[in-house]
């Protein structure tokens, strides 16, 4: 085994940007749980690339385009040109949808299903049966390892959205200027900065009030007008009873409230009866009339402001189904051939290369936070010669290990890694979940020494607002790995 111990001082990722002090109440309600949101954050941006990197695995294309070599032994017609297109995306979407869907989702269409139409309507004859078993079979374990991989953070991001959400419902039911607070912060050119730093609680806040506005359920929005609709129309506030006075256009209230007020201030007149329901009535109806427009319009703007966040609603994901084997449709079959052009040129490679995750050394320090070293080319030659002789004396370890980190750079999430079950390490000020790779589920990789399928390498994804880097915590054989994080 070999793990990183050195440790050299390297300049640390400055912190997301600070949320600007101002008055407005919202600002200052993130500021005082920044910790809160950037959790949220975090959490939700490594779900995404964690689902992301699952559905661009080359293991998903290759089980694509296996089901497509089946369908072809079933149904050889010769397809044209539009009808293999959309032959094309309907296999891809069917087949996306057995990998990627949810346990509820496979309730009600799963491969078993389609597994055995194939099998009833005698289209695939005994020869067949072992290999469309087996495809299955692996769709079967895709579709496990994908749910097992997300669901720790998942169930992460609920607790922290969870969290985060009953806070900013406080917020909100706790005093009633809070809906204009956050109304000003999502309409003003000044906050812009500070909308992209909390985007994630934004993105997710127009999802969950789509949702519950969709199922009448309300929402934390309807919830405030609600509240503070009822509570001002019955005792009104300095602020609501100034703007109030301000708004009467009617001659003889205007007068009749001067009169009351006997020479002072009308608004303060006001502020000392705000005991609504002592008003005279017309005064009393104009008041609600005013307090329930200046509200119930409020919702509106916001959702009208939230529509930079908003994403559609697609609650079965990659669910739809193509009947390939439907008597009805004329669906011809073919297995899709794309051309690809040599990949020679140098500014292509210069941009792929600058596409895939950069690697660094997990350096740990007692005296200071943790840091991730990146590694120039020479030193992760350097780097893995050095793993690959504490590993083996054999010599292809280095050449096995060389492609190992290469799919990692490739994609360090999908089918072969997963998040080691509650293990975490500081990097900066952050904690980072440790994360592994089995090189044996691996599409595409081919090593040179069989040993090199037991090697597992353990590692961490840090963000910034730089990119992403990979930091490896240690390079260990089997034994040393299962001793140190589990089997």
């Amino acid at each position: 085994m070999v793990s990183t111990k050195e440790a050299i001082p390297v300049s640390r990722t400055q912190a997301p940007e600070t949320l600007r002090r101002e008055q407005n109440s919202f600002v200052l309600f993130v500021d005082q749980n920044k910790d809160l949101f950037d959790r949220y954050s975090s959490l939700t941006y490594e779900l995404r690339d964690e689902e992301e990197g699952w559905r661009n695995s080359p293991t998903a294309d290759q089980i694509v385009n296996d089901y497509m070599d089946l369908i072809i032994s079933i149904v050889p017609n010769k397809p044209n040109d539009k009808q293999l297109r959309k032959l094309s995306r309907d296999i891809r979407k069917h087949v996306l949808g057995i990998l990627f869907s949810s346990p509820s989702e496979k309730d009600n269409y799963t491969g078993d299903l389609i597994r055995n139409k194939l099998f009833l309507t005698r289209k695939v004859n005994n020869q067949r049966v072992p290999a469309t078993i087996a495809l299955y079979d692996r769709m079967d374990e895709f579709n496990r390892d994908f749910l097992e991989a997300k669901a720790p953070v998942a169930a992460e991001v609920q607790g922290s959205k969870a969290e985060l959400f009953s806070k900013f419902n406080n917020f909100m039911l706790s005093e009633p200027n809070s809906i204009f607070a956050f109304r000003d912060f999502l309409l003003e050119k000044k906050y812009a900065s500070n909308r992209e730093v909390i985007k994630p609680f934004l993105t997710g806040f127009t999802q969950s009030e789509d949702r519950l506005v969709k199922d009448d359920k309300g929402g934390i929005l309807n919830e405030t007008v609600k509240k503070w609709v009822a509570e001002i129309s019955e005792k009104g506030t300095p602020d609501h009873l100034d703007e109030f006075v301000a708004s009467i256009k009617s001659p003889n209230v205007v007068e009749w409230l001067k009169f009351a007020a006997r020479g002072e201030d009308t608004a303060n007149s006001l502020k000392a009866r705000s005991d609504v329901s002592a008003w005279p009535s017309e005064l009393r109806k104009a008041f609600k009339v005013f307090v329930a427009s200046k509200y119930h319009s409020t919702p509106g703007d916001i959702r009208k402001e939230l529509d930079q966040f908003r994403k559609p609603l697609t609650g079965k994901g990659f669910t739809q189904q193509y009947d390939f084997l439907g008597e009805e449709k004329e669906t011809v079959t073919v297995k899709a051939v794309i051309e690809k052009k040599p990949d020679n040129q140098k500014g292509t490679l210069e941009r792929a290369e600058k596409e895939k995750y950069p690697i660094g050394s997990l350096l740990r320090r007692v005296d200071s936070f943790n840091s991730i070293k990146p590694l120039e080319k020479d030193e992760l030659k350097i780097f893995l010669e050095r793993a690959a002789s504490d590993l083996t004396s054999n010599p292809r370890m280095i050449g096995d290990l060389n492609r190992i980190i290469a799919t990692l750079r490739e994609n360090p999430y999908g089918f072969g890694t997963k998040r080691l079950n509650a293990m975490f390490v500081g990097v900066g000020s952050r904690s980072l979940p440790l994360r592994s790779i089995d090189p044996r589920k691996r599409a595409g990789l081919s090593l040179d020494d069989s040993e090199s399928y037991k090697v597992r390498v353990v590692y961490v994804i840090h963000r910034s607002g730089e990119g992403s880097v990979i930091g490896i915590e240690g390079i260990y054989n089997h034994d040393d790995y299962d001793r140190k994080f589990g089997s």
